[in-house]
């Protein structure tokens, strides 16, 4: 077994998808840090193939397979073995319950000369070759086919794991014996003894199987070959007897074919004459077709009279003037009469409209007169409210003011109060105070006028004096020394009195307020009104003028007319004129319907006719060959006549012949049986059985079988004879091979022939590894075996013989490793088919060896390796070792995954 490519996918540490590439690598380590992952790849080789890995003790230890985060892991490995490719794949999944199990294996046969690097395009299962497994359990056994050795054995001799590489050396006698049995096949002298012991059984049935044969065989005697040959010689003369009559036979035959043929033709040519036969309704087609034509003639004519009839009243009415141009002047009349009734109407409306505009627009004047009284009032109304305000506030202000104070107004002092007078101010209620032209209060005055004069008016800034100087008593009030305030009660007299006015000219200005919006809306109303009114006469005015123009129009138009009466009178004639010529129309479209439907039954009795022409051509072309009389072509029913006569004679001529060849006939029979009974009394004469059918072919073939018959019974017998004398040469050579098969069997039976095979092969193989220790020890050991026992001689101690289990680690691994190469050298000698060590991959420390030895060890690995018939793999920490191996595959691992790269060559 030999790998050649590896991939792996979630396989314990190598979660990613990771390929090992091992085409070329014949010679090739596997080097890394510890835990990186190393042993893995040699774990997957052998998961790959047995389902199982030595390090996880059990097939149970599947779950190790799988990476921890992993739901699925795949391995597929392509290995070459006994010069055939393989493909072994295998997958585990994790279910949903946390179980881990196999769910796919196969291995497969790979196609000659299959391209591995294939494998990355993306081949489908099918794409790799015959499937040899499909299932875990058609695994175990189709890969120790393929490989030949089990699972046990594959890791002791093909891949050495850590901590068994010593398994082979310490292994138990029958173990080890079995082993080699495996690796040399040497099963297969058991099974040249099963085949031996078989094969002496088979000679002996075979032997029995002869004398029945021999015994079947007792009428090949000269009396039986004298007898055969006798008939042969019989059934000869029969074939020549028979040729002889066949001339004969040919003649009568010849006579009897002809007489009835002669007798056929007559039969046939009396039937195609008996069948010539008119039908029935012949001369009723022909009269149809006479009369449909006559018909047809007479509506052709009708056509041609309504049509001219027709053409006579369109020139009536051509000639009776234009009927449109008379009705559009009568329609003018009507319109004229029309406009006329409607000028008069509109004239009225107009002048109604006129009137009613006018009252219109004096109804916009009195609203608007109205509307200027209202706007007056209201003026008047906002000043009355404004002086009422203006004396409200000098009431306001005089309830403070005092002598010898400084005027809020005009600020200059106060040298005396305002008396109330009539003349000033009203003592009632909205009486405004008198002021200036400026707005001043002029109620009271000053210590000096505006030139410095005392008594001089004083002007008041935005607020009036209140004019109501008189006490609660309607008394004038007299001057007030300075700083003396005005009584109460006249100052609150005087603020009732302002404020009443005030209220009243706000109400009186809301009233005149409401008769001008009121006035302001009867305007807006009547000049709305007045609006209308305007656009109404306006359209009435142009509606005026439109009928104007058009009356004046409709008056042209008439004008020369006769009037509406003779109008009507030349329509009426013209109408009359047309109702004869749609008449005259409707006659020609019946007309001409007439004529249609009497063509179509003239067609139709046409194709009747043609029909009934047709089947008498028919008829007649059937007897064409016997020359029919020339038929009349105008009157089929004479046609049919004058055929049929014909016929009839024809057919009793033929009849009076047909009486002449029936005698022909049986006379050509009866020369026919003659011959019959010559030919069949040759054969009664040799003893066999003339042939049910009278054939001239079948009385040859007849002879020819007899003859063939008589010469096989002469040839079987002399085969019989022959096969009696090979017989009888077999039973001697099945004598023999029995003997020597009963005796081959009898030396295999004993197991000293298989114990000397494995004795020879366990002295090669301990001659080998001795050879091989010598030069990983520098001579110190040598391997020897006794009764399947391993012993290690010290020559460094005398020669001291020393059981493999006392070794030290160091000396275990050397002695190991060399019955390991040697195991993997002699094989290809001493294996006989099944097992080949085509590759040795070594899992073990290095590192417990010395400089000097591990030298020797690499030297002898390259050796191994430089021979070229199997691969050399190492697991290996040693980098002094590594650097001497071409190929390298470092494994590294990561917090994600562990990784392979390929060094070297």
């Amino acid at each position: 077994m030999r790998p050649l490519r590896l991939d792996m996918a979630g396989f314990t540490v190598f979660r990613e998808p990771t390929t090992v590439d091992f085409l070329d690598a014949d010679f090739f380590a596997l080097v890394g840090p510890t835990g990186s992952g190393k042993s893995t790849v040699l774990d997957a080789i052998t998961f790959a193939l047995y389902g199982q890995v030595p390090r996880w003790g059990t097939a149970r230890g599947i779950v190790n397979a799988l990476a921890p985060s992993a739901a699925e892991a795949r391995v597929r490995l392509v290995f070459e073995s006994a010069n055939e490719r393989y493909v072994a794949t295998r997958v585990v999944r994790r279910d949903g319950k946390g179980r881990v199990a196999t769910s796919g294996a196969g291995l497969q046969l790979m196609p000659r000369g299959f391209d591995v690097s294939k494998l990355d395009t993306g081949l489908s299962p099918e794409d790799l070759g015959e499937v040899l497994a499909g299932t875990p359990a058609e695994m175990d056994k189709a890969v120790q086919e393929a490989v030949g050795l089990p699972y046990e054995q594959f890791t002791t001799c093909v891949v050495l794991p850590q901590g068994q590489f010593a398994d082979f050396l310490h292994a138990k006698p029958a173990t080890r014996q079995q082993i080699l049995v495996n690796l040399l096949d040497l099963g297969v002298y058991e099974e040249v003894q099963r085949r031996a012991t078989s094969r002496a059984g088979a000679a002996d049935a075979k032997l029995e199987g002869v004398d029945q044969l021999l015994a079947n065989l007792d009428d090949t005697d000269d009396e039986h070959l004298a007898a055969a040959t006798e008939h042969v010689a019989l059934v000869h003369g029969l074939t020549e007897g028979v040729e002889t009559a066949l001339p004969d036979l040919r003649a009568a035959a010849a006579r009897t074919e002809a007489a009835g043929a002669a007798l056929a033709t007559l039969d046939s040519e009396i039937a195609k004459l008996r069948g010539v036969r008119a039908p029935a309704d012949v001369a009723a087609v022909a009269g149809a077709a006479a009369d449909a034509r006559t018909a047809a003639a007479e509506t052709v004519r009708a056509v041609h009279a309504a049509e001219e009839l027709e053409e006579k009243v369109r020139g009536e009415v051509s000639g009776a003037g234009d009927a449109t141009a008379l009705r559009l002047l009568l329609e003018a009349h009507a319109d004229l009469d029309k406009l006329t009734a409607q000028a008069a109407e509109l004239t009225a409306m107009l002048a109604s409209a006129e009137t009613e505009h006018g009252a219109a627009a004096g109804a916009v004047a009195d609203a608007r007169a109205g509307h200027e009284r209202a706007i007056a009032a209201l003026e008047a109304a906002r000043q009355a409210y404004q002086d009422a305000q203006n004396a409200d506030r000098a009431t306001a202000l005089r309830l403070h003011l005092a002598v010898g104070d400084a005027c809020p107004v005009c600020a200059q002092t106060v040298t005396a109060l305002p008396e109330d007078a009539p003349a000033q101010g009203n003592t009632g209620a909205g009486q405004a105070v008198p002021v200036d032209g400026a707005g001043r209060a002029v109620g009271h005055r000053h210590g000096s006028d505006a030139g410095g004069r005392p008594g001089a008016p004083a002007g008041a800034s935005g607020r009036g004096a209140d004019s109501r100087g008189a006490d609660s008593r309607g008394r004038a009030g007299a001057p007030r020394p300075r700083g003396e305030a005005e009584p109460q009660t006249d100052a609150a007299a005087r603020r009732a009195a302002g404020r009443s006015a005030v209220a009243a000219a706000e109400a009186e200005g809301k009233a005149a307020r409401a008769a001008a919006d009121s006035a302001a809306k009867l305007v807006a109303t009547r000049e709305q009104a007045a609006r209308e009114l305007e656009r109404t006469l306006d359209r009435a005015r142009a509606r005026h003028d439109d009928l104007q123009h058009r009356l004046t129009a409709t008056t042209a138009k008439v004008a020369g007319s006769p009037g509406p009466a003779a109008l009507r009178r030349e329509l009426d004639e013209i109408a009359a004129l047309q109702a004869k010529l749609d008449g005259a129309g409707v006659a020609v479209r019946r007309a001409r319907e007439a004529q249609r439907r009497a063509q179509a039954e003239a067609e139709r009795a046409e194709q009747r006719l043609r029909a009934a022409w047709q089947g008498f051509d028919t008829a007649r072309d059937a007897v064409a060959p016997f020359g029919p009389p020339a038929p009349d072509r105008e009157d089929v029913a004479a046609a049919w006549a004058g055929l049929t006569g014909w016929t009839g004679e024809q057919v009793t001529r033929r009849a009076e012949a047909r009486t002449a060849a029936e005698a022909e006939l049986r006379a050509a029979r009866g020369g026919a049986d003659g011959v019959h009974l010559r030919i069949e009394a040759l054969f009664d004469g040799v003893g066999v059985s003339a042939p049910a059918k009278r054939g001239e072919s079948d009385y040859l073939r007849a002879a020819a079988v007899a003859t063939e018959r008589a010469e096989g019974a002469l040839r079987r017998i002399e085969e019989r004879r022959e096969q009696a004398a090979a017989l009888r040469e077999q039973r001697a050579g099945h004598e023999r091979t029995g003997r020597v098969a009963k005796t081959l069997a009898g030396h295999l039976r004993a197991n000293n022939f298989e114990r000397w095979l494995l004795e020879e092969a366990l002295d090669l193989l301990v001659d080998g590894g001795s050879r091989i220790l010598r030069e990983l020890s520098g001579g110190q050991y040598e391997l020897v075996h006794d009764k399947g026992e391993f012993w290690v001689v010290d020559h460094y101690d005398a020669g001291l013989r020393r059981g493999v289990r006392t070794l030290s680690g160091g000396e275990t691994f050397q002695a190991s490793l060399a019955l390991a190469l040697a195991l993997s050298e002699q094989l290809a000698g001493m294996s006989t088919t099944a097992a080949s060590l085509e590759s040795i991959v070594l899992d073990e420390g290095f590192g417990t060896l010395d400089a000097a030895t591990l030298d020797s060890v690499a030297a002898t690995l390259e050796n191994l390796a430089a021979r070229g018939d199997r691969m050399v793999g190492v697991v290996t920490h040693v980098s002094a070792l590594a650097e001497r191996i071409p190929v390298r595959f470092e494994v590294r691992k990561d917090a994600r995954s562990a990784r392979v790269t390929r060094s070297g060559l």
